[in-house]
């Protein structure tokens, strides 16, 4: 499995950029517990609210983003090393078209697992909030779901694998960059089982959390396989159609149904084979992900336009 050509090399990044993203994470942990509360304040909030995790972790996640945003856009630079071109958005690989066939195909897929899901009476649909704001959370959700997968495409299919690529075989490369992938998803708010305390101790509390969970079989296992299954089936649909546009279409409608779909139905009696509302976190999420996997790179290796 090769990669796309690198752009023409450039100077090396100043080192000032990566001591500035460093000293930002113990900034933004000082930081958090002040912002939770001007948010509180402002109604933005709702500590009651813990469908989506625990609040306070959620702003701590957030504000952990600023850091990261600035030792990626700041020191690393990944678009000098992978161009428009690597990417599929200028060229002859320039086909926006798979990106909106990839997310109907992924729409049409996942809107027949879950009707699958209602059909066995694993879930029902319950509307609890008004029509004004389930089009809300339809909304914001897609919304989320093109700019989150539009940079996680960028960085572990494009740019990532790239990098890695100096030092590994492209295979090794891509898959590592999905080990990387996978991984990063443990920090998230719906693995903090207890309240934490919106204070500087209850956010190291959530990062020790995070960590734990992140090497923890049993709590984040399941779902890490998956996601690796998933990485995997993206990067390989990128070097198959040359083009980001595809694993972004994918991405997009994966996230939008599944951040949506959760706010207008109740699961219930779901064997543990198919998992949770995740839907990938199960044998039948698993096996759904290998097939579709094992499909594009067949159809790579048959196919005269695959990626060099």
């Amino acid at each position: 499995m090769s990669l796309p050509p690198p752009a023409p090399p450039v100077r090396a990044p100043s080192r000032a950029w990566l001591w500035f993203g460093l000293a930002l994470f113990p900034l933004s942990i000082l930081l958090a517990p002040a912002l939770y509360r001007v948010l509180l304040d402002l109604g933005w909030v709702d500590p009651s609210d813990t469908a989506g995790g625990d609040p306070f972790g959620k702003v701590l996640r957030r504000c952990l983003l600023l850091p990261i945003a600035v030792l990626v856009l700041g020191w690393l630079r990944p678009w000098r090393e992978v161009g428009w071109v690597g990417m599929g958005f200028k060229g002859a690989s320039a086909r926006p078209r798979a990106g909106l066939v990839a997310f109907a195909l992924t729409l049409a897929c996942l809107g027949a697992l879950l009707a699958a899901h209602l059909g066995l009476g694993w879930l029902r649909v319950e509307v609890n909030e008004p029509a004004s704001r389930v089009l809300y959370r339809v909304g914001k959700t897609l919304v989320s779901g093109l700019v989150i997968a539009s940079i996680e495409e960028w960085i572990f299919r494009a740019w990532l694998p790239l990098r890695l690529a100096r030092r590994l075989s492209a295979a090794a490369a891509v898959v590592l960059a999905a080990l990387l992938y996978a991984g990063l998803h443990a920090f998230r708010a719906t693995h903090l089982k207890d309240p934490v305390e919106p204070s500087v101790a209850g956010a190291l509390q959530a990062l020790g959390t995070w960590i734990a969970t992140l090497f923890d079989p049993a709590a984040f296992g399941p779902a890490f396989l998956g996601l690796l299954l998933f990485g995997l089936l993206l990067a390989a649909l990128y070097r198959r159609t040359r083009t980001l546009w595809a694993p972004i279409g994918v991405h997009a409608a994966a996230i939008w149904v599944l951040f949506a779909y959760g706010g207008f139905t109740e699961r219930e009696h779901t064997p543990a084979w198919a998992g949770t509302k995740l839907l990938y976190d199960g044998p039948l999420g698993w096996a759904l992900l290998l097939v579709a996997l094992l499909l594009v790179v067949r159809s790579r290796a048959g196919s005269t336009g695959a990626a060099p």
